[in-house]
């Protein structure tokens, strides 16, 4: 555990911890270029590969195979953005109520490039990602699930994809591909083969893409982010 954390092509692998980030935890802000976190697991909370209490930033980094209790399977920020550069999430799991089964970030932003998400999972909401106001390029979304909201993205806010694939995701409720709570917008982007059980590709509350007539609007109930782990004093989330 530490403050600021910087890493560079480093290999965290098999760690695990009873509560929060198998691999490590930062207090303030977390910045990783290059490496891998595989097989980590954060037993009983938040973010099998590390936890960030500010905000991170990843570049070319691969996140794999890790599973976390709640949110964030891979990686997750508290109170901060999240940034993400290249590289790779695959098979990571958010296991429980968990939201983000590669990223959950609860603070206001998240911006992803040129980024895979490769069948990872989340026990409710955001089998890929969950986040608030959500900016991603250039990125693919194949074959993430969740139980819940969102088969690849969970957006609490308003979202911008542009030039990005979603494929082979799907959800138990809406938006197999993406489900966004507030504004929509999509380029230039395909959605092939997802699958929800609730409605559409995309599920938006004032959703304003120009593909429009293939979705469907949903959030008419509220869904509430999870607890904060560390307004808790770091203790088991509900």
């Amino acid at each position: 555990a530490g403050g600021n954390v910087t890493l560079t092509n480093v290999k965290y692998t098999n760690n695990s911890a009873k509560n929060l980030g198998g691999g490590f935890i930062s207090y303030i802000t977390a910045r990783v270029t290059g490496g891998t976190f595989s097989d980590n697991q954060a037993q009983a909370n938040w973010s099998g590969a590390f936890f960030a209490a500010q905000s991170f930033a990843l570049t070319d980094t691969v996140v794999s195979h890790n599973t976390s209790t709640f949110s964030g399977g891979g990686v997750a920020a508290q109170y901060g953005t999240g940034r993400v550069l290249g590289g790779r999430f695959d098979h990571n799991a958010a296991t429980a109520s968990g939201w983000g089964g590669a990223i959950y970030v609860g603070g206001p932003l998240l911006t992803i490039s040129a980024t895979q998400f490769l069948t990872n999972t989340a026990g409710y909401n955001g089998g890929g990602t969950t986040s608030n106001i959500t900016t991603v390029t250039n990125t693919t979304y194949l074959g993430n699930s969740s139980q819940g909201y969102g088969g690849g993205i969970e957006s609490l806010g308003s979202t911008h994809v542009v030039g990005s694939l979603f494929q082979n995701n799907n959800a138990q409720k809406n938006g197999c591909g993406i489900s966004c709570g507030s504004t929509l917008s999509i380029t230039n982007t395909q959605f092939i083969n997802n699958i929800s059980y609730g409605d559409g590709q995309v599920g938006g509350g004032g959703e304003r893409s120009p593909r429009r007539a293939a979705f469907r609007e949903h959030h008419s109930k509220r869904r509430e982010a999870p607890h904060d782990p560390l307004d808790l004093g770091a203790q088991l989330l509900i």
